[in-house]
């Protein structure tokens, strides 16, 4: 219950009030694996409110050998995230070099990326993707975001060889989109010192890549706390059980048959009816 009142301070932005709550749990209330787990959820507070040092400390302070790898995972991450948004980018990527999931491999991205490693962040957004550009659906705006970061990535690290696999993959998807124009600029061989192209890196790099990265974890980590909860079915009319039906009403007694004046015997009806009565044949 504490948990979900954290998630509802966090979705009207109370940042500070989710974090009291839950820095509570973990010093007074938990231990062992939930605390461990609550800390994890405190984490991603933390970093949402720009306290990554904060987020190093709740996880440092709750660390347990005796959890799931999937948690274990999880605070690796958040871990990892919150080191590189204090500047130490190489341990940061230490930390994940042994993890291959799709969270990983994005915030290795995200990693390299802030390190001004280029080349190796656009490989790592490539990786991401794989195979993305041989699917029929439009690209969202965070994957536009991302194959745009991508293409500046090689432009930056000199690398025309991954930037020309790059335009040949997405320049169709791209110019569906109302990034086309960015891409086709960013991928021509027109150098990283054009003002145009200047514009379009700025732009990216103004992007919040922390927001995807907590997204991700949390759709994987936590599903229960990424589904609205659901209405209670109402029952079809045809799925009610029937109304009993009414009784019939029972056949009402036939009136007993008069009396004559002066009592005796009731009066019955003659069974034979008078038509019955043969008449004497005329002579």
């Amino acid at each position: 219950m504490i948990r979900k009142l954290a998630d509802r301070l966090v979705a009207v932005d109370l940042l500070k009030q989710a974090a009291e709550l839950l820095q509570h749990q973990v010093d007074h209330r938990l231990e062992g694996a939930a605390r461990a787990q609550v800390a994890a959820k405190l984490a991603s507070v933390y970093l949402m409110n720009h306290q990554p040092d904060r987020a190093l400390s709740a996880l440092r302070a709750t660390r347990d050998s005796d959890v799931s790898n999937e948690l274990r995972e999880q605070r690796l991450l958040l871990e990892a995230r919150a080191l590189s948004d204090v500047g130490r980018h190489g341990l940061a990527l230490d930390l994940i070099a042994g993890l291959g999931s799709h969270e990983a491999i994005r915030l290795r991205a995200d990693v390299l990326w802030a390190a001004k490693r280029w080349r190796e962040a656009a490989e790592q957004i490539e990786l991401l993707y794989g195979e993305r550009w041989r699917d029929f659906r439009p690209l969202n705006d965070t994957e536009r975001a991302d194959i745009l970061r991508a293409a500046i990535g090689y432009a930056l690290g000199e690398e025309p060889i991954g930037l020309g696999r790059l335009h040949e993959k997405y320049a169709a998807k791209m110019a569906e989109g109302p990034d086309g124009k960015a891409f086709a600029v960013v991928t021509a061989p027109i150098g990283t010192g054009n003002d145009e192209f200047q514009n379009v890196a700025r732009r990216i790099a103004s992007v919040d890549t922390l927001t995807a990265f907590l997204r991700d974890v949390s759709t994987r980590f936590e599903p229960d706390a990424a589904k609205p909860a659901k209405p209670t079915p109402v029952a079809k009319k045809k799925d009610q059980p029937a109304k009993p039906k009414p009784a019939p009403a029972p056949a009402a007694k036939p009136a007993a048959p008069p009396k004559p004046p002066g009592g005796g015997e009731p009066l019955r009806p003659d069974p034979m009816p008078t038509g019955s009565i043969k008449r004497p044949k005329a002579r």
